[in-house]
């Protein structure tokens, strides 16, 4: 997968989660860059990804920072709204909870490479004027 591009009318993202990980293997790492306006779904579709890993109660962690859940996956979620992102802060805090195979989900954060051998994926989202959402996904 280079990149997939898919418009959702509704607040369930399962089938395009499913469509996304479809082309990855269980033991893969994956970090997961979410950006788009404000409201746009990105927390909603962090959920759906928490899900199709067993994990139901992520929320937004832009008061906590970093989320750790251990389902099927662990799964790690880090809203960086009211923070900018640091490699000091992912080193310290993000890193150590890195246990493969692991999903690492971060908001308002710019897509970068962080771990060599992860697979790293961009999710834009935008809100058309229906409301309808358009999601690109790009592997870095």
């Amino acid at each position: 997968m280079n990149s997939l591009s898919f418009i959702n009318y509704t607040d369930d993202y399962s089938i395009i989660v499913k469509d996304i990980f479809c082309n990855y293997t269980a033991k893969d790492k994956l970090i997961i860059f979410l950006n788009g306006n404000m409201g746009a779904g990105k927390t909603s579709l962090c959920n759906s990804f928490g899900n199709f890993f067993n994990v139901f109660d992520l929320c937004s962690s832009s008061y906590g920072l970093v989320n750790f859940k251990q389902g099927s996956r662990t799964v790690i979620h880090s809203d960086f709204y009211r923070n900018s992102f640091s490699h000091d802060f992912f080193d310290e805090e993000v890193l150590p909870l890195l246990h493969p195979p692991f999903l690492l989900l971060m908001e308002w954060v710019r897509p970068i490479q962080l771990i060599r051998e992860a697979v790293h994926i961009s999710i834009t989202i935008r809100v058309n004027d229906d409301q309808s959402r358009v999601i690109q996904v790009s592997k870095l």
